[in-house]
């Protein structure tokens, strides 16, 4: 059933051969790599192209491959990304690189938020209703005292 969706997509990783009118695939190391070696490139060029490429324009692209390296990394097994660093030249130790330091002012999700108008209404409403609370607490009896010998 999912044969109809992959086969298109199969031939870049896999040898095909056919017999008998049906579509024998078998994975390719070589085919395999060359495949992931060009979404690791398009990969390196979206990131230095997109918002956050002033993050990566330190970056050498050696340094820069080992970093979309590690990033495909994660979703392949590790002999494949062993592998893929080897097919790269990057060594494993070059995968993990320190990340640069971002400016903390201009980074708005750290920025304090003025709460918005909603906030504040719900915080006071949560400070009156915790106020009429110990009031009634005050009059109350306990729950013990239901439960004691009638004289």
């Amino acid at each position: 059933m999912l044969l109809p969706a992959a086969e298109p997509g199969l031939p870049s990783i896999c040898d095909v051969q056919e017999s008998a009118g049906s579509l024998y695939f078998r994975l390719s190391d070589t085919r395999l790599l060359a495949w992931l070696a060009l979404k690791m490139r398009a990969l390196s060029a979206a990131l230095l192209a997109g918002e956050s490429a002033a993050s990566f324009a330190a970056y050498g692209e050696k340094a820069m491959t080992a970093y979309a390296a590690g990033l495909l990394g994660e979703w392949l097994p590790a002999s494949v990304l062993s592998r893929l660093q080897t097919h790269l030249g990057v060594a494993d130790s070059e995968a993990t690189i320190p990340a640069l330091p971002l400016p903390i002012a201009d980074t708005p999700a750290l920025k304090k938020a003025k709460p918005s108008k909603v906030e504040e209404a719900n915080a006071r409403a949560k400070e009156r209703m915790k106020a009429s609370n110990t009031k009634a607490a005050a009059g109350t009896k306990g729950l013990a005292s239901f439960f004691t010998k009638k004289t």
